[in-house]
C-alpha cells in the first residue's frame, strides 16, 4: 500500500513536470499521465475529485498528529487551481456549443457545477485542519473522519463507473451522517459542521452525477 506521504511526494515532484499529473489513485497504484490542463473537462474533474480524496485522508493523518498541516493548504490550493481551469474550460465549451450540442453544453455545466462543491469541499478540509488539535473526542473524530472519507470514496466510483445506484445511495447517506455528526459527543460542534457540510456537498454531487448520466443515456439513445 503506498502511503500519504508517498503520495503527496509524488504530487509535490508532478508540480514541476509541465503537462503530467495523477490521472487515476488507488490503494498500491498510482496513475500518472499527460494531461491538457485547459482543454481537457473530464481530465480536469477526475484530478479534482482525486485531488479532494487524498485531502480527505490526509486529513484523519493530521487528526492523528502524523500528517503535516501544510500539506492540507497545498493541495487545498491545487484543488483552487483545478477550478480555475476548469471553469475557463467550460467557458469555452459553452462559447461554442450550438442547439445541436446542446447537452455537451449542459454536460459542461454539470462539470462546472461538480467542480464548484468539489472546491467547497477542499475548503471545510482545509476549515477543520484549522482547528486541530482538539480538546475533545479524539476517537469520535477520526471515527467521522474516516466516514466522511468513505462516503468520498463511494462519490469516486460512482462519477467513474457512473453508476446511478450507488449515487443514489450517497443521497441517503447525507442525513444519516448529518445527525450522526450533530448528536455526537465530539465536543467539537465547529468540526461538526464543517464535517457534514462535506458530506451534504457529496450529496449534491451525487445528485448531478445522476442528472449527467441520465443526459447520457439520452445522447446515446
Amino acid at each position: 500500500e503506498i502511503s500519504l506521504e508517498e503520495r503527496y511526494f509524488v504530487r509535490s515532484l508532478l508540480k514541476r513536470m509541465i503537462g503530467m499529473d495523477i490521472l487515476r489513485e488507488e490503494e498500491n497504484r498510482i496513475v500518472i499521465g499527460e494531461v491538457n490542463p485547459v482543454k481537457d473537462v473530464r481530465s480536469l474533474l477526475s484530478r479534482s475529485f482525486q485531488a479532494v480524496g487524498f485531502l480527505l485522508e490526509y486529513l484523519a493523518s493530521v487528526a492523528e498528529g502524523v500528517g503535516r498541516p501544510e500539506v492540507i493548504s497545498e493541495v487545498e490550493e491545487e484543488v483552487d487551481k483545478f477550478r480555475m481551469a476548469l471553469e475557463r474550460a467550460v467557458h469555452k465549451a459553452l462559447s461554442f456549443s450550438s442547439s445541436s450540442q446542446e447537452l455537451v453544453g449542459l454536460e459542461a455545466f454539470h462539470s462546472a457545477q461538480i467542480m464548484r462543491f468539489l472546491e467547497r469541499i477542499a475548503d471545510h478540509v482545509k476549515a477543520v485542519a484549522d482547528e486541530l488539535p482538539i480538546e475533545g473526542d479524539q476517537a469520535t473524530l477520526l471515527k467521522l473522519l474516516r466516514k466522511a472519507c468513505t462516503i468520498f470514496k463511494k462519490c469516486i466510483r460512482a462519477y467513474e463507473s457512473e453508476d446511478i445506484k450507488l449515487a443514489d445511495e450517497l443521497i441517503e447517506e447525507k442525513t444519516v451522517f448529518r445527525d450522526e455528526a450533530l448528536s455526537s459527543e465530539l465536543g467539537e460542534p465547529l468540526i461538526a459542521y464543517h464535517l457534514s457540510r462535506i458530506v451534504d456537498y457529496v450529496s449534491d454531487i451525487s445528485e448531478l452525477l445522476i442528472d449527467e448520466f441520465v443526459l447520457k443515456n439520452i445522447k446515446a439513445s
